[in-house]
């Protein structure tokens, strides 16, 4: 399991903006890393890359992030990368 760093600065991620890094991961893939370090408890914990993680979550979870946002989901459609 990953779960945040309690000291991120940023607490919240503008929905847009989330939106326009989980397209652009969806066409050219994640260019930058994640970083996470483990716990003693067995989980891990994101140390940088955040945003990104979000994004990515965004991906995964397309349908509930639809349920959850209405208003953005038409943003969130596959595309295709030039050939």
């Amino acid at each position: 399991e990953v779960v945040p760093d309690k000291n991120q600065p940023r607490k919240t991620f503008e929905v847009p903006g989330l939106i326009e890094l989980a397209d652009s991961i969806a066409v050219k893939g994640q260019l930058q890393a994640i970083g996470v370090r483990a716990k003693k408890d067995g989980k891990h914990q994101i140390i940088y890359g955040a945003r990104r993680y979000e994004a990515m979550k965004m991906l995964r979870d397309n349908k509930a992030f639809k349920e959850k946002y209405p208003e953005y989901a038409p943003s969130l459609t596959p595309k295709s990368t030039p050939s």
